[in-house]
């Protein structure tokens, strides 16, 4: 597998090099995001700061084709979720951050080069919390209500009795909340707002 590691800081770019030449990788380097355009490599592994981004995420709209989409990861300063979004919208499968394992870069590698996506799990977190307090403001206050005691293990009646309204509207609720979290039961419900810092874990 052929690597083209593009990375506009030198001393990033030797460094990164280096390390993936030393676990049997076969990777050429480029300073430049013009090189996307050239370059016919299994994977193309982007690197950005802050003060590039918009710079590489410009050369990458300009090769990225339905017909044929170059498998790209980017490595980014910060793992941000909004970052993130803008690069998946525009075909990049694999996102991460420069303080990433190389264990872990070495298997985003491979899992891009497969075709499937990849994230580092810092991005992943922040990815999972960013999407469940984006789904939370779509949740009523009463909503809101009902998935914290769900959480709890109630059931409906017990839900019902606790906010003083009817099981026919518990029902209705909980199957609005669980629609709203896109999951498919409870329990799921339950572990997701957990995992999320919603509910806190007993």
């Amino acid at each position: 597998m052929q690597c083209l590691l593009i990375e506009p800081n030198d001393i990033v770019r030797v460094g990164i090099k280096s390390v993936l030449s030393e676990h049997g990788l076969d990777v050429r380097a480029e300073s430049s995001y013009a090189s996307l355009s050239t370059d016919s490599s299994s994977v193309f592994l982007v690197g950005f700061s802050k003060e590039n981004a918009s710079n590489a995420v410009r050369a990458i709209q300009k090769v990225q084709r339905p017909e044929n989409c170059k498998k790209i990861i980017c490595m980014s300063e910060d793992a941000c979720v909004e970052e993130w979004e803008t690069l998946s919208r525009i075909g990049v499968l694999g996102y991460c951050t420069r303080n990433i394992s190389i264990e872990l870069l070495l298997l985003g590698i491979h899992s891009v080069e497969q075709g499937a996506t990849f994230l580092c799990p810092l991005v992943r977190q922040r990815s999972l919390n960013y999407k469940f307090r984006t789904d939370e403001e779509l949740l009523s206050k009463r909503e809101r209500e009902v998935l914290k005691i769900l959480a709890t293990g109630r059931s409906n009646q017990q839900i019902a009795d606790n906010l003083g309204i009817s099981i026919e509207t518990v029902k209705a609720h909980v199957k609005s909340v669980l629609s709203k979290l896109s999951v498919s039961d409870r329990t799921q419900a339950a572990i997701k707002a957990i995992k999320c810092g919603l509910i806190a874990a007993d």
